[in-house]
């Protein structure tokens, strides 16, 4: 498997994600998913500089639905417990 490398930034909101979902008793498999989305996420937001966290959730989710539809509905949980959690 190949290294991605992240800004500083991603990299903390992801330990802050796992953090979160790790007190909240999800399971490991469900973290390693929602984390495989949410580092994606991020990392385009990133390059794509939007200014509304929720303008970038539906242009990625957009995104996603074309390129890996069979993942969406697990993505979409994903990156909308981001969102609905405040943990940006």
């Amino acid at each position: 498997m190949s290294t991605i490398k992240v800004s500083q930034e991603v990299t903390c909101q992801l330990r802050n994600y796992e953090l979160f979902m790790i007190n909240n008793e999800y399971s490991k498999s469900t973290i390693d998913g929602y984390k495989t989305y949410l580092s994606r996420f991020l990392r385009w937001s990133e390059m794509n500089a939007l200014d509304l966290l929720s303008k970038n959730i539906n242009l990625f989710l957009e995104n996603e639905k074309q390129n890996h539809p069979k993942t969406l509905y697990e993505c979409r949980a994903s990156v909308s417990a981001l969102y609905f959690d405040g943990l940006c």
